[in-house]
Formats: C-alpha cells, sequence, structure tokens
C-alpha cells in the first residue's frame, strides 16, 4: 500500500488501556473514517503487562484501518511514537495520547487547520480544571523554564498532541537520537508551526503509567537534550565566586596591612571558596568540551531543507 492512500494516519502510544481502546476506536471513526477521511490508527502496544494488544488484535480484525505494534519490552512513550512514525503511511501523520485526554474531536480541529497551509499544528493545553494545582504548577514552570534555557524557542503548554505533514515526519526521523524529546525535536526540525489552544479532558478510565518521578525524568531529557546552559552556568558561577572572593581577600589584605587581626579560620575559608570557584569553571570549560562531543554523537542533521527549485 503507498503512503498516499492514507490521508491521515494516528499514532497513538497505548500502555495499560484496555478499557479505553474500545472507545479510543470508535470515536476515531466517528470523527474521521465516517466523515470520509481516509485513516489509519496505529496503536504502539508499549507492554504495559495487561490485554491491551490482545483488544488491539480483535479490534483490528473489526476495522481494517487499525493496525497494532507490540513492542518486544517497555521502551516508553517517546520510543513507541517514534515506532509508529515509522509505521505510519499517511499524507498527515498525527499523535495523541491513548487515554482520550486528548479528544478526537481537537484533533479534527488540528488537522483542518493544517489545510490553510501549515506544516505542522501542535496543540496548546488548556490544563482539566480538575488536575491538581501543583501539577499545574509544575507544568507551566518547566515549560517556560525549559523555553529559557533552550537554544532554540520551544511552544509554551505544547505537548506532543499534533498533526504533522509526511516531510516533516521525515525530518524528524533523520534525527538520530535514542532518547527522543520530539515535541522538541518537533520544533527544531523547523516548517510552518502554529499551535491552536484545545481543552484537555479527564482520562477516559484507569490511572496514567507517569508518575512524579517519570515525569521528572522526562524533564531532564528535555532540559538536556536542547539546553547547554546549566553548563556554562557553573562557568559564570564559578567566574563570580572566584572574582568576589579575590575582592573579599584584597579587602583583608590591607586591614592586616593596617594592624587589624584576621583570623586565620577567615583565611582558610577564602581559599576553600576560591579553589570552589576555579573547580566549577574548570566543570564548565570541560562541559563545553562534553558539549561539541554530545552534538557530534547525536549525528543530528546540520540543516533541513523544506522548499527547492525545480
Amino acid at each position: 500500500m503507498s503512503q498516499s492512500e492514507y490521508q491521515l494516519s494516528i499514532v497513538v502510544p497505548v500502555y495499560r488501556s484496555e478499557k479505553i481502546i474500545p472507545q479510543l476506536i470508535g470515536r476515531v471513526d466517528k470523527v474521521f473514517v465516517q466523515e470520509g477521511i481516509r485513516t489509519e490508527l496505529v496503536l504502539i502496544e508499549d507492554c504495559g503487562g495487561d490485554q491491551s494488544f490482545e483488544v488491539i488484535s480483535e479490534e483490528a480484525k473489526k476495522y481494517s484501518w487499525v493496525k497494532g505494534y507490540k513492542l518486544s519490552r517497555n521502551f516508553g512513550q517517546q520510543a513507541a511514537t517514534w515506532t509508529g512514525f515509522t509505521k505510519a503511511r499517511g499524507e498527515v501523520i498525527a499523535v495523541m495520547d491513548d487515554d482520550l485526554q486528548d479528544p478526537p474531536e481537537s484533533l479534527r480541529d488540528l488537522y483542518y487547520k493544517l489545510q490553510e497551509g501549515y506544516d505542522v499544528v501542535y496543540g496548546i493545553r488548556k490544563r482539566y480544571r480538575k488536575d491538581p494545582p501543583i501539577r499545574r504548577l509544575c507544568y507551566w514552570i518547566f515549560y517556560r523554564v525549559l523555553n529559557t534555557l533552550s537554544s532554540i524557542e520551544l511552544p509554551l503548554d505544547a505537548g506532543d498532541f499534533c498533526c504533522m505533514r509526511r516531510k516533516v515526519v521525515d525530518a524528524i526521523l533523520a534525527v538520530e537520537d535514542v532518547n527522543p524529546y520530539l515535541r522538541g525535536i518537533r520544533a527544531w526540525v523547523g516548517f510552518k508551526q502554529i499551535g491552536v489552544e484545545y481543552q484537555r479532558n479527564q482520562r477516559f478510565a484507569g490511572e496514567s503509567g507517569y508518575n512524579f518521578f517519570k515525569y521528572f525524568i522526562f524533564a531532564l531529557t528535555g532540559v538536556f537534550s536542547f539546553s547547554y546552559s546549566p553548563l556554562r552556568i557553573l562557568a559564570v558561577l564559578g567566574l563570580i565566586i572566584s572574582g568576589l572572593d579575590l575582592v573579599v581577600m584584597g579587602i583583608l589584605a590591607a586591614l592586616a596591612m593596617n594592624n587589624v587581626n584576621v583570623p586565620m579560620e577567615v583565611w582558610l575559608m577564602l581559599v576553600i571558596l576560591m579553589t570552589a570557584g576555579w573547580q566549577f569553571m574548570a566543570i564548565g570549560v570541560l562541559g563545553e568540551y562534553l558539549n561539541k562531543t554530545y552534538h557530534q554523537t547525536k549525528a543530528w542533521p546540520v540543516a533541513i531543507v523544506d522548499v527547492e527549485t525545480n
């Protein structure tokens, strides 16, 4: 089957969602298939330990446009989504969660917005009102801190929920990263992008596979993939500490020359601080070289061509 035979491929990483899958398929059927959009639903089961893949297999017998793939072990949501990109055959590839917090009805809005000439349309989350305040606050802080530290501009409050043209997905797949942060890579590849606000829903059934620790690790992946600022902050901090230490040493030396007794403990503390400052600067310098090595080993394309003349 050729790629163009599908207008839309919807990639969904699946984890412990056996009770949600029939509802997900039913709503995709109503929103897209029955509307005449040639659609395939690519479900990547990430070894959640329940009967999700068995449910997918049964549903695939009923609907020819439902495709199921089971990973050999739990690789994580980002890896499952990446795998879905390699299996999707549509002209447009969409990404959505399996818990129906990203509604298929909102995905339809993104899909039609894409037809206005955009290459990427991503969802900007309006937080579900029953989300715990501490979670909303952590999300708000994370996106803004990451955008401040990042070497590229990352959309605020935008997750993986999106629609992308085939050329964008091909560009993403050209990025060789064994631990991808997809929403960051999506921004990095460029093209004509726009965000559309949508209302996140309550999870349809079950509990999320993400806990605080997994969210924290995911946040670190985003920071370390798109920001080298932590390395440079160490060097700057070391320079500041050393500079202030020298100023204080100069003041104390002047006092000592005027017969003011400066305890030995103070000198010792200043020497320790000076050494710490030098260490921070050394770590920052080493970090810059490691940064260049890391950038080379990722083997990302130097640039991506969007349009060329005939």
